[in-house]
């Protein structure tokens, strides 16, 4: 029994491994002249209906086609696909296609084995006869494939989602991350940390004074804060903050510019002096090159804080004797 030609060729694929050129199924398996220009076209419309994956049904690359300067085009299918893609043509060819490429690889199909497949339907002549690879177009069977060496199959896109949830791991990360990094208060935050502890002192000195003052107006009977039973109750039960080295050194600058009439700059100026002179550190070399020095700042970062103290403590407290 005599067996047909092959309607295409078989292609050994550096990566599909069989396969079939999707030029070849379209110029097959075309009922009009096959356009060069549709195929693209054409095989969209086809990877959609039947949801071809490219890197696992179907590679794509670029061909030289004979008498044409220009580049193609060209998807390049397994056996499999080649097959799918056969069977929904609308022209015969398209059945007589599938057809052979189910026996492939095991044996080539007679014409009774062809006619069989294709449930009995009579095959003309001229359709058993080989069909060339793009012959309605004119060009001879040969196509130079140049496969991609590492073909990229891109990602799905993302639904909105999928979008969604990523955008809110990012932050989730983000946050993880800010929330392990260590916390450096910065030289503004100490400053008003500072100022804070020195309001807080001097509004329970006021508060004292106005309780003492309503306590004088308020019979002895009577109890001037509920829950209270004597005078000065409420803020026994304050606790006594330990002030920071600073600010006990803000304190006594403070107290004897107010009490000396003088101002606070001069005071100042007095005990860095004394650090110089004492100590030998000159806080103002130290802060040549900076814009608005911290002089305390300065002190502090080079370990000469508790010695201003106790030249305050030493000079401002006998000065007001």
């Amino acid at each position: 029994m005599s067996t047909i030609q092959a309607p295409v060729a078989v292609i050994q694929h550096p990566i599909l491994g069989p396969a079939v050129s999707g030029r070849a199924i379209y110029a097959a398996t075309s009922i009009s002249n096959a356009s060069r220009d549709i195929f693209s076209d054409w095989f969209r419309h086809k990877q959609s209906k039947l949801d071809l994956i490219e890197g696992k049904d179907f590679i794509t690359t670029s061909v030289n086609l004979a008498g044409s300067s220009r580049k193609y085009i060209e998807h390049t299918l397994t056996i499999d696909a080649a097959q799918r893609l056969a069977e929904i043509a609308p022209a015969k060819r398209g059945v007589e296609l599938a057809a052979y490429l189910k026996y492939y690889p095991t044996a080539e199909p007679t014409a009774t084995e062809l006619q069989e497949a294709i449930k009995g339907e009579s095959i003309a002549p001229e359709a058993v006869a080989p069909i060339l690879l793009f012959s309605n177009l004119g060009v001879p069977p040969t196509i130079e494939l140049q496969p991609d060496p590492s073909p990229v199959i891109e990602p799905e896109p993302l639904t909105p989602v999928q979008k969604l949830l990523a955008e809110v791991q990012k932050l989730a990360e983000d946050e993880a991350k800010r929330k392990n990094e260590p916390v450096v208060p910065s030289e503004e935050f100490k400053g008003m940390e500072a100022r804070l502890e020195q309001v807080e002192k001097q509004l329970t000195s006021i508060g004292k004074i106005f309780y003492n003052l309503a306590s004088l107006c308020q019979p002895e009977s009577q109890s001037l804060f509920p829950g209270f039973d004597r005078p000065g109750a409420y803020w026994q039960k304050l606790p006594d903050l330990d002030p920071t080295t600073r600010v006990k050194i803000t304190r006594l600058v403070d107290g004897y510019a107010a009490a000396k009439t003088v101002t606070h700059q001069e005071v100042w100026k007095h005990l860095y002096g004394h650090l110089s002179s004492r100590f030998s550190f000159d806080a103002w070399q130290y802060a040549q090159g900076k814009k608005n020095p911290n002089y305390l700042d300065i002190i502090e970062e080079n370990g000469q804080l508790e010695n201003l103290y106790n030249i305050a403590v030493e000079l401002l407290t006998l000065s007001q004797r």
